[in-house]
């Protein structure tokens, strides 16, 4: 299936077109493979595009840090609506993935008991972490901020 990227010419409806086939045929590798070769700039539209049980495959499919770094390419609303829909377990572990400006401006997104039931979930520090940011409005310095060693 992953091939299916290299023998369409990269419009959106063909990327979506191949993205639905592969997360219809349900093979984990294939999917990764394929969002790997997506345009980056292209993703959140094609995310918008699948309907919500394909949207839920993708997001069950893929390993956590590669829907991590899918949320990277979305806006921070439209990141907040879909970890809203996961298990809190799972949206933890997402979460946990994440860069630590985006996870907090993410969770900022959410209701405040659900984004508290997700931190708990998580690693105390990193919990810990993205509770501190959160404080800080997004636009700020302390929001823009990272808690991860930058080298």
């Amino acid at each position: 299936m992953s091939s299916e990227l290299t023998n369409l010419s990269p419009t959106p409806a063909n990327l979506l077109a191949g993205l639905v086939a592969t997360l219809d045929a349900g093979e984990p590798l294939a999917v990764q493979e394929y969002v790997e070769r997506i345009p980056k700039p292209e993703i959140p539209r094609l995310i918008t595009l699948l309907d919500d049980d394909r949207k839920q495959i993708l997001l069950t499919i893929l390993e956590d840090e590669h829907v991590a770094e899918l949320f990277q390419w979305l806006d921070d609303a439209h990141a907040a609506d879909l970890i809203e829909d996961l298990p809190v377990e799972e949206a933890a572990r997402i979460v946990e993935e994440m860069e630590s400006d985006h996870r907090a401006d993410v969770l900022n997104e959410i209701d405040d008991d659900q984004a508290e039931a997700i931190l708990s979930e998580m690693d105390p520090e990193e919990a810990r972490d993205a509770r501190r940011l959160m404080e800080y409005d997004e636009d700020t310095g302390g929001g823009l901020m990272v808690t991860e060693f930058v080298q």
